[in-house]
């Protein structure tokens, strides 16, 4: 089993714990998305790089 785990680097707090089998948890306020087949779009404003909502990639090489 796999776990990806995403906390601050200052103070080691866990943001959000996603195993590759079960149920995720965040922090409240923290959010997550899985892409599959697709590539999400990032837009950089002035506060940062952020996730553009309704917005993705497909792609289209093909599996093997």
């Amino acid at each position: 089993m796999k776990t990806l785990v995403v906390f601050d680097d200052k103070t080691k707090e866990i943001l959000c714990c996603i195993p590759d089998e079960g149920e995720a948890i965040c922090k409240k306020g923290i959010n997550f998305s899985l892409y599959e087949g697709t590539e999400p779009i990032f837009i950089e404003k002035q506060n940062g790089i952020v996730l553009a909502e309704n917005k993705f990639m497909l792609n289209l090489s093909k599996s093997e």
